[in-house]
């Protein structure tokens, strides 16, 4: 063997890993069981503290109750506007107008006005003095099936009786019939309800114009409403031409029947069937309008 000969190493003893390196392992070991054991404690101190406060998932939502707060006179609420005391607020109670009564001298400005507001047609048929006694005389006359000329004189019509002939015969005109439309539609126009309360407030004067017809002291002011309503109701219907005959001075009904009817009846022969029908439709709803507020 010479100098420039490499001599050879020896030949090293095996170990096994965990005594080549023991340090190399020991630290990474160490760290995994100190994080291991902060996690458990970490878990279970949140598990206790969700016991703690535990909240379902889903709340059902619900309003709270109202509830009265009362307060002392003290006190007032921080929200609420302050409320104006009785004595603040206006009055706004509606009265009904007091009806006041006038002497029956001086009812006719009253009166009138009262029933043009019922129908404003009503107002030409309403021009002559004391109003109250002139129709309570006609409803009078009407009880009685009596119709006196001098007691309707303002209610004459403008146009005279019409009747006409076919060269044959004299028949009633069914002119004549439209003389009395305008009358009848103005009476047509009244609300039987309104009539009867206008009748209430001044029935007073109507019962001192009725003491004046010297009547039984039994029988009321409504007893001759009702039997000259009746009168009127009793009278006929005819839809067929009326024959006439004529003298040198008036006509006559042809029928004996028809001449013999009572002067009330005729009158609403003259107003035709149309106009009759529509006044009796017209009676009946302010009969029995009376009847339900009859004292």
């Amino acid at each position: 063997m010479n100098r420039y000969h490499t001599p050879k190493k020896p030949t090293p003893t095996p170990v096994t890993p965990a005594l080549r390196s023991p340090l190399k392992w020991l630290l990474p070991g160490l760290l995994l069981v100190i994080g291991v054991a902060g996690v458990s404690y970490f878990i279970k101190q949140w598990r206790a503290d969700t016991v703690q406060n535990t909240y379902p998932l889903h709340q059902t939502l619900s309003l709270p109750k109202e509830t009265t707060r009362l307060l002392t006179p003290t006190q007032t609420p921080a929200t609420t506007a302050q409320q104006p005391s009785d004595e603040q607020l206006p009055a706004l109670a509606l009265e009904e107008t007091t009806f006041v009564l006038p002497v029956l001298t001086n009812s006719d400005a009253p009166v009138k006005e009262a029933l043009v507001q019922l129908s404003s047609d009503l107002e030409q048929w309403l021009s002559t003095p004391q109003l109250i006694k002139a129709y309570l005389t006609v409803i009078n006359d009407f009880s009685q099936g009596d119709r006196i000329q001098k007691h309707m004189s303002f209610l004459r019509l403008n146009t005279a009786f019409s009747a006409e002939s076919d060269g044959t015969a004299w028949q009633m005109s069914t002119l004549n019939y439209q003389r009395y439309d305008s009358f009848v539609q103005a009476i047509d126009a009244v609300n039987a309800h309104e009539l009867i309360k206008l009748y209430q407030h001044y029935r007073p004067l109507l019962t001192q114009v009725f003491s004046e017809f010297s009547y039984p002291e039994h029988y009321q002011l409504e007893d001759i409403i009702n039997k000259a309503a009746a009168e009127l109701l009793a009278a006929p219907v005819i839809t067929t031409p009326i024959l006439l005959s004529h003298s040198s001075v008036m006509y006559k009904y042809q029928d004996a029947r028809l001449e013999a009817l009572k002067p009330t009846h005729k009158q609403m022969l003259r107003m035709g069937p149309k106009n009759t029908q529509t006044l009796q439709h017209k009676i009946r709803e302010i009969v029995q309008e009376l009847a339900n507020t009859s004292p």
